[in-house]
């Protein structure tokens, strides 16, 4: 046993298996589980007590990851506030929000009254909360992306804010014309129109701390001066901007990852060291772990280990002469990443990047080289005139398909048929059967979601105040029935569900009156998704046929007041009978009680289905109302928030004595209604 364990040793390495172990301690630190943080402890000091004995060149890698790992339980440890004030130093800042740290933890920060700057200090009175995720499963998880940031808390409640002071790192932002458009945008600090245009296109990542862009910019000046002897000497000079913007972004993990990369490889050819390639990778990745214990459970993290994984069998290939060969290993590597974390495929994504890249990596150096220069806003304002005006015609052009979620183990298969594709291309061994294998699989996988959402439902998504209703049909046919965020919640909403579950086409969105809140996502689900027809409360008809299901409008159109206007639609969809109401009030519903067809038609029969008028307002829901349609299942998107109290006691009463059975979102839940299923329950909840 002992002749094939030492006979198996030398093909292993070493240094990536610590590493991995110190993810897996780290990983149980996070999620507090003592069984994967003692079974990885005693696995990683069994390996350290075997090879230490047996050699010293692992004790580097050892230490900094032992580091690592002590850092990562001060980072996850419970923290208890303070009763006194304390200071903090703004330690990164966003649009939205700032992080702030005290004695060496971080901590979200919603409250300032004014513009901050990193390097401020301030002393304040706070409470401390742990942050809650408050999305549901299809949104993005703010939660976690302040984890990986080595933000757990947040402050709230702020009482005394007063400023300290600034420090040089205050200064010298100002002097570097931070506060430009083209500045804010290459620093990842707001969004803005450029920043959205590269998040439709899908290469924000390029704006992600511009570690692509420093990595490509300095590819660009080897190139252009590699025939001049004392350049490689010389050259580590042209890295000090950028040490000193890392320091003045208080060490961006993804800045660091590349100055490392450039330090290492300046150092590797002076001194003529040799790095294998995982070795100089593991040292990188720990000294990063270092820097952000958390930061394994970046996005960043898993683009830069696929990505590492697969670029030694690319440069054991060497095709980089090659752009056909390179354009397919490179889709081949990043798509599936595109679908793990954005749910959608973008077509041209590849050749999005392949075009921006070098373009943003010019512009990005000059600017790291003269952004204390006076007078320089100028040309970094034509800078970013021109981004956004190629940025927009990329849109223009941009093709997109919601895949949907696909769950992780259809992407381990995957990489695993590409993994033995690339060690077979190393062989010269013909790669037509498994490359037919992987372009089945993919298929397959990429459509999963048809299969799994092949049923009727109607989701009520969570849009705060807001209404957002959508039909989905057996087939793949949806229908909305208003489309739009209340205030607080992202106008994103409506087309993150349709990416998460994988819905590309709408046959019609009926927009109940004009109210924003009710119509306000139309543009961001049309840039993702067909939408064949939009009907509006100015659109009269009385009755249309879409997908075999049966509409009727009993609208009573008036300009003056936009809830008198609202759609009022009854659907017969296989003999089920559903009413959507918009922001119908209490006045136009006593018109269709008093209305002979309206009435006639809940005679004998009541609804299967409400949506509950304006949100559950006591202004609609009257009694009469709610007795003549008499609704089995009533919906009700609202949440109790500001000066909104919804949905109100008086109609939630009301809708009890008539034996509604219902559902409001509250902010929290997305409800789905299944009108023909044969489950014990006819009601999903999407937390």
């Amino acid at each position: 046993m002992k002749d094939l364990f030492l006979k198996f040793t030398p093909r292993i390495n070493f240094n990536l298996v610590f590493f991995a172990l110190a993810i897996f301690i780290m990983m149980g630190i996070v999620l507090k589980i003592n069984v994967i943080m003692i079974t990885g402890g005693i696995a990683f000091l069994l390996m350290v007590f075997y090879l230490v004995k047996k050699n010293f060149r692992y004790l580097l890698i050892i230490l900094i990851l032992l580091i690592s790992v002590f850092l990562s339980f001060f980072v996850n440890q419970e923290y208890k506030m303070a009763n006194n004030s304390l200071s903090f130093t703004v330690f990164n800042v966003s649009k939205n929000y700032s992080i702030l740290s005290n004695g060496g933890k971080k901590f979200l920060f919603k409250e300032f009254e004014n513009e901050k700057q990193i390097g401020q200090t301030y002393k304040m009175k706070c409470e401390c909360n742990k942050i809650a995720n408050k999305n549901n499963i299809y949104q993005f998880n703010f939660q976690k992306l302040m984890l990986s940031k080595n933000v757990i808390y947040e402050l709230k409640n702020c009482q005394n804010q007063k400023f300290i002071s600034d420090n040089f790192q205050t200064k010298l932002n100002a002097k570097k014309q931070i506060n430009s458009d083209w500045m804010k945008s290459i620093n990842n600090l707001e969004e803005n129109d450029l920043t959205i245009s590269f998040k439709n296109l899908g290469i924000s990542f390029l704006l992600n701390s511009n570690g692509y862009l420093v990595l490509t910019g300095y590819y660009f000046l080897d190139k252009i001066f590699r025939r001049w002897k004392k350049y490689h000497k010389i050259k580590i000079i042209l890295y000090l901007p950028l040490l000193f913007n890392l320091v003045l972004l208080n060490f961006s993990v993804e800045i660091s990852r590349i100055l490392l990369i450039l330090f290492i490889n300046y150092f590797s050819r002076i001194w003529k060291l040799k790095f294998g390639y995982w070795n100089k990778h593991v040292l990188i990745w720990s000294i990063l772990l270092c820097i952000s214990p958390n930061w394994f459970l970046s996005t960043g993290f898993i683009y830069s280990l696929v990505i590492s994984f697969f670029n030694q069998f690319y440069l054991k290939m060497n095709c980089k002469k090659n752009v056909i060969k390179n354009l397919i290993n490179w889709s081949l590597t990043i798509i599936p990443l595109q679908i793990m974390f954005n749910y959608n495929i973008l077509f041209l994504l590849v050749l999005n990047q392949f075009f921006w890249q070098p373009l943003l990596s010019v512009m990005y150096l000059f600017t790291l080289y003269t952004n204390l220069i006076p007078g320089m806003g100028v040309i970094y304002n034509i800078f970013f005139s021109i981004s956004l005006s190629l940025a927009k015609i990329g849109e223009l052009v941009n093709l997109s398909w919601n895949i949907g979620h696909i769950e992780s183990f259809y992407y381990v298969i995957y990489y695993l048929i590409y993994y033995i594709i690339c060690k077979n291309s190393l062989r010269f061994r013909s790669n037509r059967v498994l490359m037919t294998i992987l372009i089945a699989f993919s298929i397959f996988a990429c459509n999963i979601n048809n299969a799994k959402n092949n049923y009727n439902f109607i989701a009520m998504i969570n849009v705060g105040n807001g209404n957002s209703f959508l039909l989905h049909e057996q087939g793949g046919k949806n229908i909305f029935f208003d489309i739009g965020s209340g205030i607080g919640k992202s106008k994103n909403t409506d087309s993150d569900f349709l990416k998460y579950y994988g819905l590309n086409v709408i046959e019609a969105v009926f927009i109940s009156h004009t109210d924003q809140d009710h119509n306000n996502n139309i543009d961001q689900v049309s840039r993702n998704t067909i939408i064949k027809n939009i009907y509006k409360n100015d659109f009269y008809f009385r009755k249309m046929i879409v997908n075999d299901i049966s509409i009727q409008n009993f609208e009573y159109y008036n300009e003056k007041d936009p809830n008198d206007s609202s759609q009022v639609l009854l659907l017969n969809w296989r003999n089920k009978r559903m009413l959507f109401t918009g922001d119908l009030p209490k006045r136009i519903e006593s018109q269709l009680v008093a209305d002979k067809e309206f009435y006639s038609l809940f005679l004998n029969r009541g609804l299967d289905f409400l949506q509950v008028p304006h949100h559950g307002s006591k202004t609609s829901s009257s009694r009469e109302f709610i007795n003549l349609i008499k609704p089995k299942i009533c919906f009700i998107s609202g949440e109790n928030k500001g000066r909104l109290h919804f949905p109100d006691p008086i109609t939630l009463n009301t809708l009890q004595q008539s034996g509604c059975i219902t559902y409001a979102t509250l902010g929290i839940n997305t409800y789905k209604y299944l009108p023909f299923t044969n489950k014990k329950s006819d009601i999903e909840i999407i937390n």
